[in-house]
């Protein structure tokens, strides 16, 4: 399973998307995603005009998606 971050749905199907709204932050969140994570970490990394996102997530059974192993 892989974890994308994508700022742009300008032409995307949005509709069967959760959305999780946090400090005036929207996320749309995949519906098989939503149902098997536990934990989901969104940092955004900025240097000059750059910005990364990257998405951490834990699942339900134990596995976490995004990290580097250890």
């Amino acid at each position: 399973m892989e974890v994308s971050v994508d700022t742009n749905v300008a032409r995307r199907n949005i509709l069967n998307y959760r959305t999780v709204k946090q400090d005036g932050v929207e996320l749309l969140v995949s519906p098989d995603l939503a149902r098997h994570s536990e934990n989901l970490h969104i940092k955004l990394n900025q240097f000059l005009f750059f910005r990364h996102l990257k998405a951490v997530v834990e699942l339900t059974n134990g596995v976490v998606l995004g990290a580097r192993a250890m």
